[in-house]
């Protein structure tokens, strides 16, 4: 009988939900949407009710290409650094307060008057943002009382799905690892920052290894899905550290760069890295007694839909648009941007930062204002790089992610980056393959987080051109002094938007 493993990769915009084998082979994918809600600027919120549908849907439409009793195992992967109060009934409180949520300004500064940054990021491998999880809540005891007394845990978003299936309130290292509340080195819940900032520790799910069985499917649950009852569950990881399993990062020094909705570059480690001055930050590795230093951006592929909406570009056009914008060529016709359209995360922790186009003229195109935001993303890896790897050590990293895809894309990235760059097979499987692994080896169905090297493989390499170094790594240091001179005129912008429209 063959052995199935249902992996659950819970993004901003949808759930996926894959089918693999023993073999590491993908047997059958759906992809289910749901809405993000975003107002007063700065906020965003989903429903957990729209995930559970997704995962029904989702399961029951790949169930259809299998016989449901041959699945020994359901993992997860998901957004991070989100909040979502639940009751002692398992019952939602409010709307989940979603990882590009910045509106906890006001809490943010509150934490910052009770510890110094060195000792935040010591501990935590994190710095004060208004986009923690510990923000979060501190916005919701602050905003909402009655909600933070109703309160009996604050999950994360793949950790609510563990509950809905196993009825068992968990999470794993790496999720925890993300909300500033977590020792990443004793892989335990602080009680020196949870007393520090107020915040009830029994009110804090138990922390699980992420390919730990938590429980098994509810007889409920299982009706919904279409499932047997009685699969093990499962805890599964924050998406960015189960893609970085998924994109073969096992070892010390094996890098991936991920472009989808937002962006990232992730290395794998046996120690935490770098200081808060850095900007970057570290979670812990879904893989025990390993880390993962990270460097976030708000808006890489989004800052491409974003200008693509607005340009009336439809998907039959893209192959063409790519064929002018190579035509645009390096530099964009002079033209630069700035990819702060939901403000920033790594390196500058802005919430106020905007993004901005430079060197418009008459003549500009739709090519070179196109180009100029797959530059303009990759100088902004390039700056994260830039503290992660500061020696440029770094000679390969993996690639990963939807816009990932596009051939010209991955060619400016290994420019900039002066890396290799290898497009794996499996561009949008990273977090699902990752959870997909962690449940197999929780399961026993894999024998070792080494079986990814046999499951993921380089579909091309791209070679960096010597002969543009120079250039990208003038526009590099170029955006970074735009952004550090135009940063107070940014927040001026903000905050007569703020005035104006709330």
């Amino acid at each position: 009988m063959p052995a199935l493993v249902l992996a659950h990769d819970l993004g901003t915009s949808g759930n996926k939900a894959s089918l693999y084998d023993e073999y590491g082979r993908l047997v059958a994918s759906f992809t289910s949407p749901y809405a993000t809600h975003y107002f007063h600027g700065n906020w965003a919120e989903q429903d957990p009710d729209d995930w559970w549908l997704a995962v029904c849907r989702s399961t029951r439409e790949v169930l259809a290409h299998v016989e449901a009793a041959d699945v020994v195992a359901i993992g997860f992967s998901g957004h991070m650094t989100g909040c979502l109060p639940i009751d002692r009934d398992g019952r939602v409180l409010r709307p989940h307060i979603l990882w590009a949520d910045q509106r906890a300004g006001e809490q943010k500064r509150w934490i910052d008057e009770r510890i110094d940054a060195k000792t935040l990021f010591h501990l935590t491998g994190h710095r004060s943002s208004e986009t923690t999880t510990l923000a979060k809540i501190r916005w919701i005891m602050d905003k909402e009382p009655a909600v933070a007394r109703r309160t009996a845990a604050y999950l994360n978003a793949k950790d609510y799905l563990v509950y809905r299936l196993t009825g068992v309130v968990c999470t794993d290292p790496s999720d925890a690892s993300a909300t500033t509340l977590f020792d990443i080195r004793t892989r335990t819940w602080s009680e020196d920052l949870l007393e520090r900032f107020g915040v009830p520790a029994d009110k804090m799910p138990g922390v699980r290894p992420s390919a730990s069985v938590v429980g098994h499917l509810l007889k409920e649950a299982a009706l919904d899905l279409g499932l047997p009852s009685g699969v093990p569950v499962v805890t599964g990881g924050g998406d960015g550290p189960a893609a970085n399993l998924g994109a073969g990062c096992i070892a010390p020094g094996r890098v991936h760069v991920c472009i989808g909705t937002s962006g990232w570059l992730m290395e794998s480690t046996d120690a935490p890295k770098n200081e808060v001055q850095d900007g970057t930050f570290n979670f812990c590795h879904v893989i025990e007694n390993m880390y993962s230093p990270t460097g976030t951006m708000q808006s890489a592929g989004s800052s491409y839909a974003w200008l693509s909406g607005l340009l009336g570009v439809r998907k039959a056009d893209r192959d063409a648009l790519e064929a002018d914008m190579r035509l645009s060529g390096p530099g964009a016709n002079g033209v630069l941007f700035l990819p702060y359209l939901m403000g920033e995360r790594a390196p500058y922790w802005n919430p106020k930062a905007k993004g901005a186009f430079l060197g418009l003229k008459q003549e500009t195109t739709a090519a070179d204002m196109t180009r100029a935001v797959l530059e303009g993303v990759a100088l902004h890896l390039n700056v994260i790089r830039r503290r992660l790897d500061p020696d440029g050590l770094v000679k390969q990293i993996s690639a990963v992610g939807g816009g990932a895809r596009s051939d010209l894309w991955c060619q400016i990235l290994a420019d900039v980056l002066q890396t290799d760059i290898r497009r794996l097979c499996r561009l949008e499987e990273a977090g699902g393959l990752g959870a997909a692994v962690l449940a197999g080896v929780g399961v026993g169905l894999y024998p070792d987080y080494s079986v990814i090297d046999a499951f993921q493989s380089v579909e091309r390499v791209f070679v960096p051109s010597a002969e543009k170094a120079r250039f990208y790594q003038n526009r590099t240091d170029m955006q970074e002094h735009v952004y550090l001179t135009t940063k107070d005129i940014m927040a001026t912008l903000a905050d007569e938007d703020t005035a104006w429209h709330g």
